[in-house]
């Protein structure tokens, strides 16, 4: 039985939106001093990133993240 793709909203946003920034490599080496390996590694899926080289990406992009609360269901 296979298992069920993992939700990882948290990866999938960072990439989208790195993709869709434009930036080449050398910008986010410099600007978030992402060790460009591991960033290559993770936009080509065969990676991931710590949470502290996540939070230079979202600084980086210049990025706001808020929280949505689901009520809970009655």
């Amino acid at each position: 039985m296979r298992r069920p793709p993992k939700q990882r909203p948290m990866t999938n946003f960072l990439f989208q939106v790195i993709r869709a920034s434009g930036k080449n490599r050398s910008f986010f080496y410099r600007e978030a001093r992402i060790n460009n390996y591991r960033f290559m590694r993770f936009m080509k899926g065969k990676g991931t990133l710590r949470l502290s080289s996540a939070d230079r990406l979202v600084n980086a992009l210049n990025l706001k993240m808020t929280a949505r609360i689901k009520a809970p269901h009655e």
